[in-house]
């Protein structure tokens, strides 16, 4: 420990130096940590503010003041405020004498003018709490007002700020309306809540304000109009909870609240809220006629504030109204008598407006057990408008929920009976499966009214998942029954929602059933007859009214890949239409009852189709006539193998140099092949049709054989007519997969073979990649005996293919440069392959 003493003397005195050339150092750390603990990693605070070190807030720093500093020689440390709010100084003097002055931590603008601050004596700390302005820059300012020489020394300081949600300004940010509370806090000394609360003309107001704390907090609240005028205050001194209520003047919309502590020390929690004090309501009876009258727009007695309290079942109410005598001197119903419905807090629900003599209704869902307010008045202004009027208030019981929340589960297979109870009124119902089936959901309306013959307008049921979406709907008039067949699956919950988009009222019934479903198909394909290969199959069907309208044949693949071509002859069943979806149906179908082919024929038509289908897997075959006529059909299955690979991917491995044989076996067909190079390698590839037709002048329809990596992406193509061969030459990767194509788009059939070789052209002697004279003359010197030829240019050089080398190739190949026609090769590009024999034997 006393080593660490003498580290921090050391330091000490390094840093008093340091100062007094005006580089201050700091560093941050613990508020715990001792001074002698502290890191040598420091950075600088600087004496001019141009250079003062940015501060972080949360962060506490450790700073020297150098001898001799007072106000005018300080040193300062900046930060730049992001919002407007309340920011804390807090700081400690760890060992600047304070003999005859104190040291002082101060908040200054960039004027050098204080904002807040703080001073300390040796080892005692402090702290000070102001709001500052947004995006603006502050500077902390560290100085020592003692005057005695050693004055110099260290202070501990951190900057925080403290978020303030509600406005210090009368402004209407946070909106408070009438019926609602707002929980605020009072978060530093001095902080000041501004609320803004609308209110409602004509209506008396009540505001409370309560502390929130477990302790007796003493808020105060003082409530002004929107004009600045001081209306009242409220304070909670006394009590948890304060009241005060007053009316507010029809000039005056709306109402500021400023809440505060009663003195700087106040902090804590608080809530607010402004409630409109309902007026001397007269209690109606429901189901019963209630008459009563208004006398003149300004006199006593102009407004009637009636009122009701609703059942404690749910229930709609019709309010009806009838105005007897009141004149309105308007036939505007918005100039008429006003009958407006309201909640506890005076907001309106709806009203109803009648001219003299007139009557009408609204009906509403309203809660249970609740008090609602009815104001009665004449809109007219003159004195004469009093008058009489008549209120009956009735309901309806409504059993079934509105809502898809909480409404009752029914049963599956069981009837119920149910009723549409007032305009706007949906029932909803809950229905659990238990199991993948097929339902018939049956809906009647028993006597609910449409009153109109669009079906968006007529009575209806609906169905939804889980997801609220509309699985099935039926659309009726009154006293119609419709049903329809909906698939739901196993365990899932489903909902039944009613209603009448015309707001009629009236009864219904309703079930969901479990449809018995025969499926006949299923039955059909599990009795299929064996269909055979390569033999013609006779059979008939029968018209609408047999047992026989389809057939249904079955067969199944070869273990090896193969395609398949269904023949089928109409051989005498009446289609009478020349629409091939009303002529002979013949698909084909796999165990999925998914159509993979489909021929459709006229009585004495043939057609077919050829499908590459998969190996040792049984298919079906069905057979009928959509025009439900019988008579004679005739079908025939053959097959072609195709020993080559279908895929890119699964593309059978030819190696260099060996010519394949192969054949495109139907139409579609595509056979890959795949080749592995060791070295960067120059080959030709070469495709030779042999007997498939094109049919085309276009090379887009003529046969093809195409070069690919394994990205499919084609780096080479070679189209061929029927009986020509052609080829192109390719520079290949080294340890690189390559896949060839090959196939036909005018989808015919035939032979073909292709190979891909290393080649060279036959009496390029020297290997330059042309025949030239040079070729003749290298001939001429290994003739005699002034030259040698290497295996591979020997084979080049037998131009005339006598087994030898000698003057004639020479003279052939002047003869081929002098342009004079030769029953040679010369100049012709010759590969060299391996005759390969065994095609299923290629790896």
């Amino acid at each position: 420990m006393k080593k660490s003493k003498r580290l921090l003397a050391l330091l000490l005195s390094v840093m008093l130096i340091l100062g007094t050339v005006g580089a201050v150092p700091f560093t941050a750390s613990a508020k715990e940590a001792e001074l002698s603990e502290i890191s040598a990693n420091f950075v600088n605070l600087y004496e001019e503010k141009t250079l003062a070190e940015t501060v972080k807030l949360d962060t506490e720093y450790i700073a020297s003041v150098p001898n001799g500093t007072s106000e005018d020689k300080a040193v300062y440390a900046t930060f730049k405020t992001a919002e407007a709010g309340y920011y804390e100084i807090w700081a400690k003097n760890e060992n600047i004498p304070s003999e005859t002055g104190l040291t002082n931590v101060n908040i200054v603008d960039e004027t050098d003018e204080g904002v807040f601050g703080i001073s300390m004596a040796t080892g005692t700390d402090n702290s000070d709490v102001s709001r500052l302005k947004a995006d603006t820059r502050y500077y902390v300012k560290l100085y020592s007002s003692d005057i005695s020489v050693n004055n110099g020394g260290f202070i501990s300081f951190k900057l925080s700020y403290f978020a303030d949600p509600e406005p210090d300004e009368m402004k209407p940010d946070i909106t408070v309306n009438a019926g609602k509370a707002y929980e605020g806090s009072i978060d530093v000394a001095g902080d000041k809540d501004w609320i803004f609360v609308p209110a409602v003309s004509d209506k008396k107001h009540s505001f409370t304000l309560e502390n929130l704390n477990e302790k007796a907090t003493a808020f105060k609240a003082e409530v002004y109009d929107t004009k600045n005028n001081l209306l009242d205050t409220v304070t909670t001194e006394s009590e948890n909870s304060v009241t005060v209520e007053f009316a507010k003047p029809s000039e005056v919309v709306s109402y500021y609240v400023c809440v505060t502590g009663i003195n700087a020390d106040v902090r804590g929690k608080y809530a607010v809220k402004m409630e409109q004090v309902a007026p001397k309501s007269v209690e109606t009876p429901l189901n019963e006629d209630y008459y009563d009258s208004i006398t003149g727009y300004n006199t006593e007695g102009g407004h009637d504030y009636l009122k009701f309290t609703t059942i404690d079942k749910d229930a709609y109410y019709t309010i009806h109204v009838k105005n007897i005598d009141i004149n309105t001197h308007s036939w505007s119903k918005e100039n008429g008598v006003q009958f407006v419905i309201l909640n506890a807090n005076s907001e309106e629900i709806d009203r109803v407006r009648l001219i003299p003599a007139s009557e009408g209704s609204t009906t509403l869902k309203l809660k249970p057990d609740t008090t609602f307010y009815m104001q009665v008045y004449n809109h007219y202004l003159p004195d004469s408008n009093g008058g009489n009027y008549k209120i009956n208030i009735s309901y309806v019981l409504d059993p079934e929920k509105n809502d898809n929340s909480s409404c009752d589960e029914v049963k599956l297979e069981e009837k119920y009976y149910g009723n549409i109870a007032a305009r706007g009124d949906s029932d909803w119902f809950r229905i659990t499966t238990n199991e993948e089936t097929d339902y018939t959901f049956t809906l009647k309306n028993t006597n609910i009214p449409t009153h109109s013959w669009s079906p968006d307008l007529r009575f209806r049921g609906v169905i939804y998942n889980d997801k609220n979406e509309e699985i099935a709907l039926l659309k009726m008039f009154s006293g119609e029954e419709l049903n329809t067949r909906v698939t739901l699956d196993p365990n899932t919950t489903y909902y039944i929602c009613i209603w009448d988009p015309q707001g009629t009222a009236g009864e219904y019934s309703f079930d969901l059933s479990v449809t018995v479903i025969i499926d006949e198909e299923a039955v059909g394909m599990a009795n299929a007859v064996e269909l055979p290969f390569n033999e013609d199959y006779y059979d008939s069907i029968t018209n609408w009214e047999g047992d026989n309208k389809t057939d249904y044949l079955k067969f199944t693949t070869l273990n090896e890949s193969a395609y398949y071509t269904l023949t089928a002859k109409n051989i005498n069943i009446p289609t009478h239409s020349w629409s091939g979806d009303n002529q002979v149906q013949v698909k084909v179908w796999n165990e999925h009852k998914e159509e993979l082919g489909k021929l459709t024929l006229a009585e004495g038509s043939e057609s077919s189709t050829t499908l590459l289908l998969d190996k040792n897997t049984t298919y079906f075959v069905r057979i009928n006539n959509n025009e439900n006529n019988g008579g004679n059909y005739k079908v025939n299955l053959s097959y072609v193998l195709d020993p080559e690979a279908n895929e890119l991917e699964q593309g059978m491995t030819l190696r260099i140099g060996e010519r394949y044989y192969g054949n495109i076996a139907a139409a579609g067909d595509k056979d890959f092949f795949k080749i592995t190079t060791n070295e960067e390698t120059e080959l030709t590839l070469l495709l030779k049709n042999i007997n498939i037709p094109t049919h085309s002048w276009s090379g887009d329809h003529q046969f093809r054989a195409v070069l690919y990596n394994k990205y499919s992406e084609e780096l080479g193509k070679i189209l061929a007519t029927n009986d020509t061969e052609n080829n192109i030459k390719l520079t290949l990767e080294p340890n690189t997969t390559y896949y060839i194509g090959v196939w036909d788009p005018d989808n015919t059939t035939g032979d073909y073979n292709v190979i891909l070789a290393e080649s060279v052209l036959m009496g390029d002697v020297t290997s330059d990649g042309a025949v030239k004279i040079q070729d003749a003359t290298l001939i001429q010197k290994a003739l005699a005996k002034l030259a040698e030829l290497d295996e591979s240019q020997n084979a080049v050089a037998d131009v005339t293919e006598d087994g030898k080398v000698n003057i004639k190739d020479a003279t052939a190949i002047q003869k081929f440069l002098a342009k004079i026609e030769t029953p040679y090769k010369t100049g012709q590009l010759i590969l060299s392959e391996i005759e390969y024999s065994d095609p299923e034997n290629k790896d």
